[in-house]
């Protein structure tokens, strides 16, 4: 049923003499591949099979910027996980300078932050720093694409110097295991293949 309502669905796109454009949104057209228009709210004229219309909601939103471990430049461990708030405040600019704009955008804004932690010492990284550097970094960038008002801010900031496991091995002797060195530590009674905590 729902394969006949999307056939359905389509037919009518492309048959459709008109297109509406929501207060909140803008619209570009492309008539034959080569003149385009920019349309605000209101309902428009287009001509099947020869205008392509592509609306944007120009409201602000956030994304999430996904979580990354990254170490510093004197190799402590700094995991950042942040969201991005943007609104579109041109659409033909950013019609013409991204694809799949809110990826592009993500992408960009982890590697302004991914670039900054790696170049910087531990001490340097604070949350504070790290969502100043990247607003800086990509502030102008992001505005010659297009976007208004958009800001940078971290959701998570996790440091950990180094992480220890407790392992035993077949002899039941429990050691510390970290970065590819192991080291025996002490003797103990729990059963050879038992994982101690973290």
């Amino acid at each position: 049923m729902n394969i006949i309502q999307n056939i359905l669905d389509l037919i009518g796109k492309l048959v459709s003499w008109w297109f509406v454009v929501l207060p909140w949104e803008q619209a570009v057209r492309v008539r034959a591949g080569n003149r385009v228009r920019l349309y605000g709210a209101g309902v428009h004229f287009r001509v099947p099979f020869l205008d392509y219309v592509w609306i944007q909601n120009t409201r602000r939103r956030a994304s999430n910027v996904e979580a990354q471990t990254l170490s510093t430049r004197d190799g402590k461990t700094v995991t950042v996980a942040g969201s991005l708030a943007y609104r579109v405040a041109d659409v033909m600019a950013l019609q013409n300078s991204l694809h799949q704009a809110a990826q592009t955008l993500m992408q960009i804004t982890a590697g302004a932050c991914s670039k900054y932690v790696i170049t910087h010492d531990f001490k340097d990284c604070t949350p504070e720093r790290i969502v100043a550097a990247v607003n800086e970094t990509v502030g102008p960038e992001f505005k010659r694409v297009g976007l208004g008002e958009a800001e940078f801010f971290l959701t998570d900031f996790v440091t950990t110097n180094r992480t220890y496991r407790l392992v035993q091995n077949a002899v039941g002797q429990m050691s510390y295991y970290s970065g590819g060195l192991t080291t025996v530590t002490e003797q103990s009674n729990v059963p050879a293949g038992v994982g101690v905590g973290r």
